[in-house]
């Protein structure tokens, strides 16, 4: 309920106050369950708001100390960022959670055995990068999403006194960061799965359930409209893209640099996972007054000259590199952007912008969320319903 400053958690740095979270009240108070999933490391900022208090976020071994003495009944997802500290001489956070009673898991089939009433920390089995889950778009068949981290955070916390669980989609930002529409796409659907799982608990409990669905910040300033579209709207274009831009720098372009690989191979990839094709391709829709997705010379141009600075290595950036390409790999970033704008999509930032978020409400005391308001409204709503005070 209170503003803080930019990158702390939870505390006052001025005047070195630490806030009590709407989760730490409900288990005190109220003796809730609380559980907390996140797509990317459960020690990263937005996860970290529910149960740390640090001048930084990037406190990572702090802020997984206060995880563990947290005594929240579930984690899941992406793994520990430093879960030991950087000098490596303090204890690990999963043994510390062990020693805690934590289950610790790193597979699914720990995860899946687990009960009503366990208290656990999981780290999803496969790992992507940073070690945070993989984009959905990336996510192998089998591999669990995160509608199942929910769906079985909801067993394991469902009791008489009640539950609060935080989930986030925290890699929709990141993809956002990167302006790939299509992973932050996938990862939007994914995280609209993951609410299907709490509206189908919801429905059993409609009477005592609250579901609010919201982000922290837009990322991007991705809008609809594109000038060199003629406004229309070409969507289809993007089930080209079968791969994050994470992963195409983890799995193509590391190699690429390493091994010099030439401009006509690259280009073969970027079809084939980007659906890109050669000026002159076959296969061009006539009905598409855009190209579909046949590049035009101007477009691949701008690949070929982004592919040189990424194959040089050179990490210095000038204003207009750095207007073009921010802090990413300059092959990737100007593949997305093309593909983008061939959509009819377009981007204004790699960084977080001021557009309004929603808020999405639907349950008990759905009708407290209506209209425009400040975020840190949001707590005072909360603790109204849940006749938590202030501590």
């Amino acid at each position: 309920g209170y503003k803080t400053h930019s990158s702390s958690i939870n505390v006052d740095i001025t005047k070195k106050i630490k806030y009590r979270t709407i989760a730490e009240q409900l288990r005190d108070q109220k003796k809730w369950k609380i559980g907390v999933i996140s797509t990317v490391n459960l020690n990263h900022a937005t996860p970290a708001a529910t149960y740390a208090h640090q001048a930084s976020r990037k406190s990572n071994y702090p802020i997984g100390l206060e995880l563990v003495e947290s005594n929240f009944d579930y984690f899941a997802g992406g793994a520990l960022m430093e879960p030991q500290d950087k000098n490596k001489d303090k204890t690990s956070i999963y043994d510390l959670a062990k020693d805690a009673g934590y289950k610790v898991c790193f597979d699914q089939k720990s995860a899946a055995s687990l009960k009503n009433g366990d208290k656990a920390l999981v780290i999803a089995e496969t790992l992507a990068d940073s070690d945070s889950m993989s984009y959905d778009n990336d996510r192998k068949k089998g591999e669990w999403a995160l509608r199942d981290y929910v769906r079985k955070g909801i067993e394991v916390l469902d009791n008489k006194k009640g539950f609060f669980m935080m989930v986030e989609g925290g890699k929709v930002d990141w993809a956002c960061h990167a302006n790939d529409a299509r992973s932050s796409i996938a990862d939007t659907l994914a995280l609209s799965e993951a609410v299907e799982e709490a509206i189908a608990f919801y429905n059993k409990h409609p009477k005592e359930t609250l579901i609010l669905v919201t982000a922290d910040h837009e990322t991007g300033g991705l809008t609809i409209g594109y000038a060199g579209t003629d406004y229309n709207l070409f969507f289809r274009t993007l089930d080209g893209q079968k791969i994050s831009y994470a992963k195409f720098d983890s799995d193509y372009v590391s190699a690429y640099k390493k091994n010099g690989v030439s401009f006509e191979t690259v280009m073969a990839d970027v079809e084939k996972l980007f659906g890109l094709k050669l000026p002159g391709s076959n296969g061009l829709d006539e009905s598409d007054k855009n190209g579909g997705l046949v590049l035009t010379d101007y477009e691949l141009g701008r690949i070929k000259t982004a592919y040189q600075k990424t194959i040089s290595g050179d990490k210095s950036r000038n204003q207009m590199e750095y207007d073009l390409y921010g802090t990413y790999e300059p092959l990737t970033i100007t593949i997305t952007h093309v593909l983008n704008a061939k959509s009819g999509l377009g981007w204004t930032s790699n960084s977080h912008t001021g557009l309004p978020v929603p808020v999405f409400a639907l349950g008990a005391g759905q009708e407290e969320f209506k209209g425009f308001y400040d975020n840190t409204e949001i707590y005072k709503k909360m603790a109204k319903l849940t006749k938590v005070v202030k501590d």
